[in-house]
């Protein structure tokens, strides 16, 4: 993943402007707040356009609600390792968006991302 990408994704986890949430890309939620996961902070830095669906939740082109579909991850330089990574981080360990980033920063110092 190029660098540039990596600094602007940290940035965005760092910076308070997104709400995280759990198993999906990007979400309403029923309290009407729009959530995220990591990967969905990234799809939304990266400029990937987002098609809401029915039930609130936002899709990538060719993909399902909770994960990157394969043309968006070679496009972002992302790899299945990674992602499968991150998304045990943000859904199942619960990390915040400063521990995320964190782990971003180290993933990417050891070419990882």
């Amino acid at each position: 993943m190029k660098s540039a990408l990596v600094k602007k994704w940290v940035k965005a986890l760092r910076s308070g402007d997104y709400v995280q949430g759990t198993t999906r890309l990007k979400q309403r939620a029923l309290d009407g707040v729009l959530k995220y996961c990591c990967l969905g902070v990234l799809a939304e830095v990266a400029n990937l356009r987002f098609k809401k669906g029915t039930d609130g939740c936002y899709t990538l082109s060719g993909g399902v609600c909770g994960i990157l579909p394969s043309p968006s991850k070679t496009r972002l330089g992302l790899s299945g390792d990674a992602e499968a990574t991150l998304i045990v981080l943000n859904d199942t360990k619960l990390y915040s968006y400063k521990q995320i980033a964190r782990r971003i920063e180290q993933m990417h110092a050891k070419g990882e991302l």
